[in-house]
């Protein structure tokens, strides 16, 4: 709801478009308008700069092989979304032990480990 708020702000201070889907109709393509590029160009600068600080202790190697990681790390996370996507819901219940059903016994073991049995 609170995105919808801020995109709705955005297009009614004429920073964003909001667009129909070509192929859905049910969707909307977000499009930035020229008013907004500098606020853009803004948040790109100020990105460079706490990146710079962020990084300013590591060597160019280092920095290079934690952006690698990072980025297959982010593959993998990616690969299983898109597999959890394809496969059907697979739930399991399991009914814990003791559960109260209308009308129905309750088997119960005792700490000597024979049954008992109740009626509820």
């Amino acid at each position: 709801m609170s995105l919808v708020r801020i995109l709705d702000r955005m297009e009614a201070d004429n920073l964003l478009e909001r667009r129909p889907h070509p192929t859905d109709r049910r969707a909307r393509q977000l499009h930035l308008k020229a008013q907004a590029q500098a606020t853009v160009e803004q948040i790109w600068h100020l990105s460079d700069q706490m990146r710079t600080q962020a990084f300013g202790k590591f060597k160019s190697e280092e920095r290079n092989a934690l952006i690698d990681l990072l980025e297959r790390v982010h593959v993998k996370l990616l690969e299983m979304i898109a597999e959890r996507a394809r496969k059907p819901a697979q739930r399991t219940v399991t009914e814990p032990k003791n559960v109260e059903r209308r009308g129905a016994p309750v088997r119960a073991r005792s700490r000597n480990g024979k049954t008992q049995r109740a009626l509820r």
